[in-house]
């Protein structure tokens, strides 16, 4: 998890703000000696004083790596 706030000064906005949160999560499984699954999850979010620039964000990714 991780946190950033700004603020942002000179554009249409004076003094925008922004503060941004960002999560993830993810598991690995080892399928064989040389295979290995994986599944990530990321969720982040913007609010601000200027709404056109907010945003929630969920991403979901499958993966799978082998060694030879």
């Amino acid at each position: 998890m991780s946190y950033a706030h700004t603020v942002l000064s000179g554009g249409p906005i004076a003094d925008q703000t922004q503060d941004a949160v960002f999560l993830n999560a993810g598991i690995g499984y080892q399928l064989l000696d040389n295979v290995n699954l994986n599944a990530n999850y990321s969720f982040s979010t913007q609010l601000s004083n200027n709404p056109a620039v907010e945003f929630n964000r969920n991403r979901v990714s499958l993966g799978a790596t082998a060694t030879f």
